[in-house]
């Protein structure tokens, strides 16, 4: 298998009277998986990129950003390999799958499909796979972090030299990941949101309000405060404290994303829409055991805060809980 699934596509059925045109015709169906891929990859991506662009005031801490969404070549395997490399073009390992809009890389004159040779006039780190991405982008936030960054491409079999001026954004990344449960998450780093999820949500700023809440959790330093307080997230995650705290935490997500939303131009009143739609046929699973609250609930909280958020005269919005961030959770 590969990095590919799919989105709003189908496998072709292959013909059975013709080996050639069998194999062409699952060639073309794995083309067409990769461009939703792209697609799905970019979307979620742009949506990140002017969410954490926009709320560095918000952060502890930030990032130089080139606004690219790098890839692995040898992440596509088997089957996949021909598609991959007919598709993305790959010359190399690591390559710009796809840019933020008018973002620094995109100034440049950054390509999709340009493979990263070198940052800073260094050859990249010899890796593969998500630590050849993982490499790369450490690199670059190494490099930009003293101001322009010199990144040598690979075009058409020609090298090419740009200066990317990098934006600060906050810290932390978001992929997208195959399954059939509509969900998100975070680790306190990495974002996911389930291909499931993002099926669900033709509407950016749906989509946005979903992000936002699993980005407000990092920022809020969730994960890593739960566990210093000692809360159990799996079994035992319904009882007692662990219910209590993160119930908590869950609130003060939904409260701050409509902060991240408004600065980054999104409606902050999404997140509202999310839980009187979608959300709402989410209460039969997971967040019906008390770790969160129903969806009217939430719904009615979050269109009080934004109100509040849009109140404000101060742009970006700062909301009070930030002050309380690295208090131990109790």
């Amino acid at each position: 298998m590969a990095k590919a699934f799919l989105i709003g596509t189908t496998m072709a059925t292959a013909p059975v009277s013709a080996h050639a045109a069998s194999d062409t015709s699952q060639l073309e169906g794995q083309v067409a998986q990769l461009k939703s891929l792209r697609a799905a990859d970019a979307r979620v991506f742009n949506i990140f990129w002017r969410l954490s662009t926009k709320n560095v005031a918000l952060c502890e801490g930030d990032d130089p950003a080139t606004g690219m969404l790098l890839q692995a070549r040898s992440s596509y395997d088997g089957d996949f390999a021909e598609a991959a490399d007919r598709f993305f073009g790959f010359e190399g390992e690591v390559s710009v799958e796809a840019l933020a809009p008018n973002g620094p890389a995109d100034r440049a004159g950054v390509k999709q499909n340009d493979t990263l040779v070198a940052i800073n006039g260094k050859d990249l780190p010899v890796a593969q796979g998500p630590e050849a991405v993982a490499a790369a982008q450490r690199a670059l936030i190494a490099a930009g972090k003293d101001g322009t960054i010199d990144l040598t491409v690979l075009r058409d079999h020609t090298r090419t030299r740009l200066q990317v001026s990098p934006l600060s954004a906050c810290p932390g990344r978001v992929e997208v990941t195959v399954s059939n449960q509509r969900g998100a998450s975070t680790d306190g780093s990495v974002l996911q949101i389930s291909s499931a999820m993002l099926n669900a949500l033709p509407g950016d700023g749906e989509l946005a309000s979903v992000i936002a809440h699993e980005y407000s959790h990092v920022i809020l330093h969730h994960p890593s405060r739960l566990t210093a307080a000692h809360v159990d997230r799996g079994l035992l995650a319904s009882f007692g404290k662990n219910r209590r705290l993160i119930r908590r935490t869950e609130e003060e997500a939904d409260r701050l994303s409509v902060y991240l939303l408004l600065n980054a131009g999104y409606d902050p009143m999404a997140p509202g829409r999310f839980w009187r739609t979608v959300g709402r046929n989410m209460d039969a699973g997971f967040l019906s055991d008390g770790t969160h609250m129903g969806w009217r609930d939430r719904a009615e909280m979050v269109d009080q805060e934004a109100a509040r958020a849009k109140a404000l005269d101060q742009r970006p919005a700062i909301p009070a809980l930030l002050a309380t961030r690295d208090d131990p959770l109790e």
